[in-house]
């Protein structure tokens, strides 16, 4: 078993955000915005994805890798999750204000000066 940040990811300027575990949420976040053809249709280089919530404390994983924390957002947030070809992601759609009241508790929320830390 691993043990993981849960981290929250913004998609430029909209209200879609990607909730996910890793080690390093910082270089996932990179990752994420050098892969220009992952099949995630909300990639795109004039709007960068960038990190702005990750979890206070790493966190164990289960068997799929994920932490209870990104489990437990996923079925709280599940009316706002998006679907692409009838397939759920671990995106979401859903106003900031809303999302950071989900969040307040065990996440830090960053500010564009840390987007870019390792």
């Amino acid at each position: 078993m691993e043990r993981k940040y849960t981290y929250v990811l913004r998609w430029g300027d909209t209200n879609f955000y990607k909730i996910g575990s890793s080690k390093k949420p910082h270089k996932r976040c990179k990752q994420i915005n050098s892969a220009n053809l992952t099949g995630n249709p909300f990639l795109q280089k004039r709007n960068p994805i960038s990190l702005i919530y990750v979890s206070k404390d790493l966190e164990d994983t289960d068997c799929f890798g994920a932490t209870g924390r990104e489990t437990h957002l996923h079925k709280l947030l599940n009316e706002y999750r998006l679907e692409v070809d009838g397939y759920q992601t671990e995106w979401f759609c859903i106003k900031e204000n809303t999302l950071d009241k989900y969040l307040s508790h065990d996440f830090v929320k960053l500010t564009s000066e840390h987007t870019n830390d390792e």
